[in-house]
Order: structure tokens, then sequence, then C-alpha cells
């Protein structure tokens, strides 16, 4: 026995569906990526000589963002200073001839967030991603490939946590009392 819904039903339920999903997920907070609501008008990005990140960075606030960039901290109501960038690897564990055999990789980042004056809207702050990668000496270019691949995935990762937290960050400074 075969219970075929009418047309209207069918289409009525989906919709429901639909509109109860939706409902669920704006009232958990939900908002699909892409455009970050960076709480500054003009926003200034700048970086040590040599940043990786700092290109990354200018390219997700152009294309999903309303902020405007501007070259200098003179010209912008904020400044995202990226302070430092250190890439590591360190061995993680060895084999029985004392060959690594596991690394840890880790991408440090530190930054503040100050207004046209220099003063902080957030302080020096560190943030570190890391992964974990096998050693085999049979394919050494692979590893290396995949250590790149891994590198490259924390900073797109370390470029979306610094995202949020910009647009977390604080409008005005609070001055002690």
């Amino acid at each position: 026995m075969h219970l075929a819904l009418p047309p209207w039903r069918a289409c009525r339920f989906v919709t429901t569906v639909v509109l109860v999903s939706s409902l669920m997920l704006s009232s958990c907070g939900f908002s699909p990526r892409g455009q970050s609501a960076v709480p500054y008008q003009t926003l200034a990005l700048t970086a040590f000589t040599g940043s990786q990140l700092i290109g990354e960075l200018r390219r997700n606030l152009r294309n999903s963002s309303r902020v405007e960039l501007r070259p200098s901290r003179e010209e912008a109501e904020a400044t995202l200073h990226i302070a430092s960038e250190t890439r590591e690897k360190q061995i993680l564990t060895v084999n029985r001839d004392g060959r690594p055999r596991e690394y840890v990789l880790r991408l440090r980042v530190q930054y503040q967030i100050v207004d046209v004056k220099g003063r902080p809207y957030v302080p020096m702050t560190e943030l570190i991603q890391q992964r974990e990668i096998s050693f085999n000496e049979g394919a050494v270019l692979a590893k290396e490939s995949e250590e790149a691949l891994l590198f490259r995935d924390m900073q797109s990762d370390m470029v979306q946590q610094l995202l949020r937290r910009l647009a977390s960050a604080p409008t005005r400074l609070t001055l002690p009392d």
C-alpha cells in the first residue's frame, strides 16, 4: 500500500521543515561565514616585513566585510598590527634509533589592535595554531609538501580567528576610573 501526499500538503510540509530549521539555526547564533561584522569604519593593517599572513588577511577583509582599508594608521579609526609570526617545527616522538617519527608544527602570531594615537583597543595577544605530522624517511618530498600544506591550513585558520577577534573588538577605550 502506497500513501502519497497531495502536492499542496507536500509543499506545506517542506516549507514548514525549512522554516523550523532556519529558526533553529538563527536562534543558536549561527551565521554563514563570509560577512564579518568588523566594528570599525576604517582599518589599517600593519605587519613586520616578511609576514605571510598579512596578504591573506587583507584579501579576506576586502572580500568579506564592509570595512574600508587605509594605508596608514593616521588615516584609520583602528589599526590591526601583526607584531610577529613564527613558524616552528619540533620533534614530538623518536623511534628506537633516535630518529624523528613525529613532529609538531606551530604557527604563533602576536597582534594588537590600537587606535589612531596608538592606545590599545586590544593589548598584545598571542594566538597559536598547532598540527602534528608523522615522518617517513622513504617519503621525504611528500612529507615536505604535507608540511607546507599544514602551515597554509594553519595560516588560513589563523586569519579566520583574527577576523573573529577583530569583529568582537571594542570600539572605545576602557580607561580606568
